[in-house]
């Protein structure tokens, strides 16, 4: 088995999906949080994070490390590459909705303002098309696959902002909960740092 180390900032963000990827597969890996990111910027490979380490070699930009695990880690049929596409589409639709949430705006005004107008025109027009796309009962495809991992990490960002918005989509609330409640999951939800992010 490879030797994994993962590096990213101390908090959630954009290595959150795959620390819940290895904690559900059951693969040890090293979570490197960075807290003094100055020092390590020149030895990622284009100078920001999250990176993968595997065995030495140092695999940059988040969706080429999800995918990559994603097939490493068996956490999608390899037989199938229209099931990998609607993955992909689900996580390319979280990425669009939290774009432009106001992580490290300080005016509490200003921050209430922008959420609100963030969930009322993208984010909550965008899951009622993903609440119809939900094929499995308490797993997004037919089957369990790391697009539910996916959920449970986008859910959990948008939490930080306005919790009241998943319970609006019942379809997606359930693969929420189903999977948060897997036992590995579980277990790392209950013992991960806690962050803002």
């Amino acid at each position: 088995m490879p030797s994994y180390k993962l590096y990213y900032f101390a908090g959630r963000g954009r290595a959150e999906l795959p620390r819940l990827m290895f904690k559900e597969a059951g693969v040890p890996f090293v979570d490197e949080r960075i807290t003094d990111w100055p020092n390590h910027k020149a030895e990622m490979p284009f100078g920001q994070m999250p990176v993968l380490e595997v065995d030495g070699f140092k695999l940059s930009q988040s969706g080429a490390i999800v995918n990559y695990l994603a097939r490493e880690l068996k956490l999608i049929d390899t037989k199938c590459n229209l099931s990998h596409a609607k993955v992909e589409e689900l996580l390319g639709a979280f990425g669009d909705c939290t774009q432009k949430l106001p992580y490290f705006e300080s005016d509490p005004e200003k921050k209430a303002a922008t959420v609100k107008e963030q969930v009322d025109s993208k984010i909550v027009p965008m899951l009622e098309k993903l609440e119809g796309k939900v094929a499995g009962s308490t797993t997004y495809l037919k089957e369990f696959s790391f697009a539910d991992l996916g959920l449970v990490a986008f859910v959990d960002s948008l939490n930080d902002f306005d919790s009241s918005v998943i319970g609006r989509f019942p379809k997606l609330k359930k693969v929420y909960d189903s999977t948060a409640a897997r036992p590995k999951v579980a277990a790392y939800l209950a013992t991960r740092p806690k962050t803002q992010f």
